[in-house]
């Protein structure tokens, strides 16, 4: 049967993401990919260069759509405290996790199969977003006892590790219901549980609650 251009591009991309999905990038085969698609590979080289071609075909929309969002949401902290803002941070989780599953193969990709490929390190771009607001968040507030980069009720410093260390496991845990294949509705019940146990933890971090 004969593909217009269109559609064998479509077919070749719909069994990219199977290949990729079963094996990784790494040990996806691009005969294997063509051969499903029902194309020859001259086929398939002409509408993409390589694996990396097809991989970044597959998720680059959704990938710098979530990035660009996420950045922009973090853009102002004027009256955002740490520990002291959950409703916002419920609602900019709510709707990270519409996106997410709005596109999930694309994000099951990034996050199960990307090694080897120019999106391993993805959740870098959104933990480096997410500690610098950490960072202005503490400094801009000295009303909540943080002074330069933020101190603690008790004094000690919240250093620039332990906030990387926040920001890199708060970005992991929005994404595990995704690795972990979680429904929407169990990955809402799971994100409310979480985001209440570290906001407890934040506010006993700089309030002294529980000391």
């Amino acid at each position: 049967m004969a593909y217009t251009p269109e559609q064998t591009r479509q077919r070749l991309l719909v069994s990219a993401r199977e290949e990729f999905l079963r094996d990784g990038f790494i040990g996806a085969n691009l005969r294997r990919i063509a051969a499903r698609a029902n194309v020859t590979t001259g086929a398939l080289y002409a509408h993409f260069v390589g694996k990396e071609d097809l991989f970044v075909a597959l998720v680059r929309g959704p990938a710098e759509e979530l990035v660009e969002r996420f950045a922009k949401g973090h853009e102002r902290v004027d009256n955002r405290v740490v520990g002291h803002e959950q409703d916002a941070s419920a609602e900019e989780t709510d709707w990270m996790l519409e996106f997410v599953y709005a596109h999930l193969d694309a994000f099951r990709l990034i996050l199960t199969s990307a090694q080897g490929t120019t999106y391993e390190h993805y959740l870098d771009s959104l933990v480096d977003i997410e500690a610098a607001t950490m960072e202005r968040a503490l400094a801009a507030h000295p009303q909540t006892g943080i002074a330069a980069v933020g101190r603690a009720s008790g004094g000690e410093q919240v250093s620039p590790f332990f906030i990387r260390v926040t920001a890199t496991s708060g970005i992991r845990e929005m994404f595990e219901p995704v690795i972990h294949g979680l429904s929407l509705e169990d990955a809402r019940q799971y994100l409310t549980t979480i985001t209440q146990f570290r906001f407890g933890g934040w506010r006993a971090v700089l309030d002294g609650e529980g000391e």
